[in-house]
C-alpha cells in the first residue's frame, strides 16, 4: 500500500460523519488494491492503530475504531472467499 494511499483513507476517516460513510471509505480502499490483500489488511490496520487520540477529535477516534472493526470484517470476507 503506498503512502499516498494511506494518507487519502486517514484524511476521508477523519472528514466522515457517520459509520457507513466510514464502512465506505474502508471499502472503496479495498476496491482500489484490487479486492484488498492481507497485506494490505495489515498496513492500514498498523497506520490506523498508530494513530494517538490526543491527536484527533472523540469523532474522529471513533471513526477510526470502526475503520479497524471494518478492516477485520473485511480480512475475514477475504480469508473465506
Amino acid at each position: 500500500m503506498t503512502s499516498d494511499l494511506a494518507e487519502f483513507v486517514i484524511e476521508q476517516l477523519k472528514i466522515a460523519r457517520e459509520d457507513k460513510e466510514v464502512e465506505a471509505v474502508i471499502a472503496a480502499s479495498v476496491k482500489d488494491v484490487n479486492g484488498g490483500s492481507k497485506g494490505y489488511f495489515n498496513k492500514l490496520e498498523e497506520v490506523i492503530g498508530r494513530i494517538s487520540p490526543l491527536d484527533c477529535n472523540s469523532r474522529q477516534w471513533r471513526n477510526f475504531r470502526v475503520a479497524l472493526i471494518c478492516l477485520r470484517n473485511q480480512a475475514m470476507r477475504a480469508v473465506e472467499a
